[in-house]
């Protein structure tokens, strides 16, 4: 039998390789449920009953419908983002499911809708602004005023993920506030006779139920935000499913009790072409002026830009894909389809996330 010298035994063993480091997590449940709330209360609540409006009041029916469906997709992503507790989130499911294609299938059609909708938060902007401060139909202003909403989140994403947070539970309060207490408030002088009809629509009530809960399904536009941010939630395991799903019930229950006093408050026929349908809701609780003229910025009212747009659009569209276990990097499938430099390269600019 062979006996180790003394100095084999001596022979200290190799240094383990350092682990990489853990990512700084910025975001706790507050935060998290202000993203949700924030993402999916844009400035599609401001436009959505008068886009709703020609289908009558069937398309309540539907939002309680879709809002029951909204909160079994943020009981999804909670179970999701326990299993792969990272960023990407809509990249990342798909992906380590079906392959590699799928993920950049899922997370390209996920970012080319992001900044499809935000036509609807420079169109809500304008409408408001325009009934609170008369523009005049001066294009001009118009466009500043329309490009001032798409950039001042921007600034906020520039300036990185913790600026991001503390701004979405501002932006989130100062639109939550208001529009419960018109949808508490209101419903006390809503006048039934404003609802109108059932089924204004003229298609059969299935018809008008599937139409109005297409352009509905675009409001919720957002349920998915802290699971696609789940590797800058804190606690992502227990957070990431507690915040899409308060969020998601805040945000429901906000955008039903909204419509139901707009629809109550507003008479269905100036409704329908009303520029700023909240604005004219609280004309008719204050006496005040009439209803705020149609803008040449309105959406049609058929239009899915018409019912979406997330405050923080900017934020939850430049998540980057996780890191691989083996490698800790984006992977190569990821890096090959949205850029032709090399698989090692970084990602694309609209790809990286804002954190410093």
């Amino acid at each position: 039998m062979t006996v180790p010298s003394p100095t084999e035994a001596a022979e200290p063993a190799e240094p383990a390789t350092p682990a990489a480091p853990a990512p700084r997590r910025t975001f706790g449940l507050a935060a998290a449920t202000a993203l949700v709330m924030g993402n999916i209360i844009g400035g599609g609540i401001f436009a959505l009953p008068a886009t709703v409006a020609p289908y009558g009041t069937i398309s309540l029916v539907a939002f309680l419908v879709l809002s029951v469906g909204a909160v079994a997709l943020a009981l999804l992503f909670g179970r999701l983002a326990r299993r792969s507790p990272v960023n990407g989130g809509l990249y990342v499911y798909p992906r380590d499911a079906f392959g590699e294609f799928a993920g950049f299938l899922s997370a390209w059609s996920y970012w080319t809708m992001c900044w499809v909708s935000i036509a609807a938060l420079a169109v809500a902007v304008v409408g408001y602004v325009d009934a609170l401060i008369p523009l005049h139909g001066n294009h001009a202003l118009q466009a500043a005023v329309a490009l001032a909403a798409l950039w001042l989140p921007a600034a906020a994403n520039f300036a990185g993920t913790r600026w991001v947070g503390a701004v979405q539970v501002v932006s989130t309060i100062l639109k939550f506030v208001p529009l419960l207490l018109l949808a508490t408030i209101g419903l006390f002088f809503v006048d039934t006779d404003n609802f109108g009809p059932f089924n204004a629509s003229g298609q059969s009530v299935s018809g008008a139920l599937a139409a109005s809960a297409a352009l509905l399904l675009y409001s919720f536009l957002g349920v998915e935000s802290a699971a696609v941010s789940a590797g800058e939630v804190r606690d992502p395991e227990r957070t990431v499913a507690r915040a899409s799903v308060l969020g998601t019930l805040a945000s429901a229950l906000v955008y039903v009790l909204g419509t139901v006093a707009v629809f109550g408050l507003v008479p269905h026929d100036r409704l329908v072409d009303s520029g700023a349908p909240f604005a004219d809701a609280v004309n008719a609780i204050t006496g005040g002026a009439g209803a705020a003229p149609p803008s040449p910025w309105s959406p049609s009212p058929r239009s899915p830009a018409a019912s979406t747009a997330g405050s923080s659009w900017r934020r939850r569209c430049r998540t980057p894909p996780p890191a691989t276990a083996s490698s800790r990097r984006p992977s190569r499938g990821w890096a090959r389809a949205v850029s032709p430099a090399s698989a090692s390269g970084p990602a694309p600019s609209w790809a990286r996330c804002s954190s410093p």
